[in-house]
């Protein structure tokens, strides 16, 4: 039914009128034919064809709305589906699609026509980030690492944005249109995508647990061959708190620490050891 909506809804208005006109006509015709029969009255018949095209022509301004409404979560989700990120993360978990159509539906049927994209991008970042961490711990190292090098990369773009600089690392980016290109997206959706399929094309099983202890003594070693401050390591737990351009310089010299490990297996292990301690914590 969806299909035949958004099909029906894609035509020209000029079209939607004609056939709206149509149908009227038919049934003016046929409602006009019984009364007049009834009256006894031939030219009854022609006045109620003429009210009901009338009245059929003036539905759509009523009708299409409404349905534009109705179809709009539909439309969405085929448009996601035809990502490949979406279509990868719909594949393994089709229980994501029906959770992402069902929050769709809530955003454009509630939410401020200005605020529908926003909450929307909000939702599906949402939906990306909870089944991207389901299937990073037993990525390949090498995806894994182009993802710690990737976003190393966008958050230096980002330098100049401190507030988004943080919500970026943070892992809840708060884009606008204008930070948005579509090189930007295809990058990041083709990453997320190929990092997701690693896990189950290419796993990399996950290591044995390391202390904090561990990691912390791995990751101080990439920051003094980088020469940063120790002292700013110390803060990288505090970062959504701090003033916005101080958060933003720890998580650049975090992410860069990582990104400039010399061995893939080893920047995963980190990564891989940090998300099994950052769940702990939960």
């Amino acid at each position: 039914m969806d299909t035949l909506i958004t099909g029906f809804l894609s035509l020209p208005n000029i079209v939607i009128y004609a056939i709206f006109g149509a149908i009227g006509g038919v049934l003016g015709a046929l409602i006009g034919a019984g009364f007049s029969k009834a009256f006894k009255k031939e030219k009854l018949s022609r006045i109620i064809t003429i009210i009901c095209v009338v009245l059929a022509i003036q539905l759509p301004n009523h009708i299409i709305p409404q349905l534009k409404k109705d179809a709009a979560p539909s439309q969405v989700m085929n448009e996601l589906k035809q990502q490949r990120l979406f279509s990868v993360i719909f594949r393994l978990h089709p229980e994501a699609e029906h959770d992402l159509k069902r929050k769709m539906t809530e955003i454009i049927n509630n939410s401020p026509s200005d605020q529908v994209f926003y909450k929307a991008q909000a939702a599906s970042a949402e939906i990306v980030a909870k089944y991207l961490n389901k299937h990073m711990v037993s990525a390949s190292d090498e995806m894994n690492f182009k993802k710690i090098q990737r976003e190393a990369k966008v958050m230096a773009s980002f330098q100049n944005k401190p507030q988004l600089c943080v919500s970026f690392y943070l892992g809840n980016p708060q884009l606008s249109k204008d930070d948005i290109t579509p090189e930007f997206l295809a990058e990041e959706s083709s990453l997320k995508a190929d990092l997701i399929e690693s896990s189950i094309n290419n796993p990399s099983l996950p290591p044995k647990a390391a202390s904090i202890d561990d990691v912390i003594n791995i990751i101080a070693q990439s920051y003094q061959k980088n020469g940063y401050d120790l002292q700013r390591l110390a803060k990288i737990d505090q970062v959504a708190n701090l003033p916005p351009a101080e958060g933003c310089k720890i998580a650049i010299e975090f992410s860069k620490a990582l990104a400039s490990m010399g061995q893939k297996k080893q920047a995963s292990y980190v990564f891989k050891n940090l998300l099994y301690l950052s769940s702990q914590q939960q």
